[in-house]
Order: C-alpha cells, then sequence, then structure tokens
C-alpha cells in the first residue's frame, strides 16, 4: 500500500520525526516526578508526552494507523528506543523516555517471543 511504501522509503524522515517528538519534552524534569510524585500522576504525564502518543498511534494494536503493513515493519520499537535514547542522550532520563513508549509498546512488540 502507499502507507507501507511510503514508510520503507522514507525511514530517515521518521527517525528525524522521533528525534523531534523526544526534543518537544524535559526528561530530566519527568524523571524528577518518577521519583518524587505519585506513580497515578507520573503516568498521566507520560501518556501526554509527544512521544507516548506517538507510540500509541504507531504500535499499540487497539489504537495503530492502519495504512498498510504494521509501522513495525518500517522501524522497530527497539530501533525507535535507541534512537530516542541517543536524542536526549540517556541518563536517568531515558528511564521517563522507556517508560513513555512501555505504555504503548513492549519492547519486543515486532518479535513474537514477547516479553518473558
Amino acid at each position: 500500500s502507499a502507507g507501507s511504501a511510503f514508510r520503507s522509503a522514507n525511514k530517515s524522515l521518521l527517525e528525524t520525526l522521533w528525534r523531534r517528538a523526544a526534543a518537544e519534552t524535559d526528561w530530566e524534569q519527568l524523571s524528577e516526578q518518577r521519583t518524587t510524585g505519585g506513580d497515578a500522576g507520573y503516568v498521566r504525564l507520560l501518556r501526554a508526552t509527544l512521544v507516548a502518543r506517538a507510540t500509541r498511534r504507531c504500535y499499540d494494536e487497539t489504537n495503530a494507523a492502519r495504512l498498510g503493513a504494521p509501522f513495525v515493519d518500517a522501524i522497530s520499537v527497539e530501533e525507535v528506543l535507541e534512537l530516542l535514547e541517543n536524542a536526549i542522550g540517556g541518563g536517568d532520563a531515558a528511564i521517563s523516555l522507556r517508560d513513555a513508549v512501555g505504555i504503548y509498546a513492549t519492547k519486543n512488540a515486532d518479535s513474537d517471543e514477547g516479553m518473558a
């Protein structure tokens, strides 16, 4: 389909968009909320991030945009996580970033094994 072909042909554009999504959030501040705030508040803040909303749109089977083959065929969850962590520089902030992605996608979402 056109959606699948576009994603495959424009992987570098998708990577750029994921980096921009990561740049929209103060991950250090969110990381502080993880340790000082309550769980419900932390999850609410995570869900509001652009990264979590994009993950939901691309990888959550019940909400993913259906424009051809699954999004994971163009860029895996592992690739997105690596790209995002490199974009923000890792550290404690990376934990919050992984939490944001993990709300709607598991790291092994594109494998047949799933999470153990």
